[in-house]
């Protein structure tokens, strides 16, 4: 019952693709920040889906937004992925940075 953070999205998806983690959710990352991680959780029997609250059991990549969960029975992994969607609020990721000094 505690929230770890090393600072770096791929290695925290590292760490949920050991099993040291049961769930990692992160907002803002680019793409280029979480790819390969998501390859290695999915790889080692995770899975990484939407992390926004829109319910998609595919992750887009280009979303920004991340849900990671540890290796584990699939049907337990979308169990889990539909608790955190009930609680993760909607956080608007915009993808320019021309856009996001606007809105500021």
């Amino acid at each position: 019952h505690s929230i770890r953070a090393t600072g770096s999205a791929a290695l925290n998806m590292c760490c949920v693709a050991k099993g040291a983690v049961d769930v990692y959710w992160e907002v803002g990352c680019w793409e280029w920040d979480v790819a390969a991680a998501i390859v290695i959780v999915t790889e080692a029997g995770g899975i990484v889906v939407s992390g926004a609250n829109d319910r998609n059991e595919c992750v887009d990549v280009l979303g920004r937004k991340y849900l990671a969960i540890r290796p584990d029975a699939k049907d337990r992994q979308l169990q889990i992925a539909h608790e955190m969607w009930d609680l993760i609020p909607e956080i608007e990721c915009l993808r320019t940075v021309h856009s996001q000094q606007q809105h500021q």
